[in-house]
């Protein structure tokens, strides 16, 4: 008879400590995507959505200069979501998938218009992992045919 009473108790015991660690779980995931949005000083994330910042060639020349000023900030991104990073930045001009849990978004810097014409087209690309946090942030260049 007391042994069925102190298996009743431990089993009780056992099933606060799952719902107590499911809600430390919860409020680690929570509070975790409760983050500050991105900013950088001196960079205009609605210039660099809207594509229509042109030089005097009449060609897009945004992404060009602000470039360096966002690599050079890329502490600032990391642990962002992927929707985090759509807000500051718009839609990127490409996507890739690697695997399950991996995803790249890529935006487009020189060589991505008539323009540029240049042997080479230069992306920003930013890694995502687990849970959609931003991993790593790089540069690609791609080679053009000539």
């Amino acid at each position: 008879m007391k042994l069925g009473l102190m298996f009743k108790s431990i089993m009780k015991f056992s099933t606060l400590f799952k719902s107590l660690g499911l809600c430390i779980t919860l409020a680690i995931i929570f509070s975790c995507n409760s983050s500050e949005p991105i900013q950088i000083n001196g960079f205009d994330s609605k210039a660099w959505k809207s594509k229509k910042m042109i030089d005097s060639n009449n060609c897009l020349s945004y992404r060009k200069e602000k470039f360096n000023l966002l690599y050079k900030n890329q502490t600032v991104f990391l642990g962002k979501t992927d929707q985090e990073l759509i807000d500051f930045l718009g839609n990127p001009d490409s996507e890739n998938l690697n695997g399950r849990l991996k995803k790249s978004k890529m935006y487009c810097i020189d060589g991505c218009n008539p323009c540029d014409k240049k042997e080479y087209t230069r992306f920003l690309v930013f890694d995502f992992e687990t849970f959609k946090r931003l991993k790593s942030m790089r540069i690609v260049v791609e080679f053009n045919k000539i």
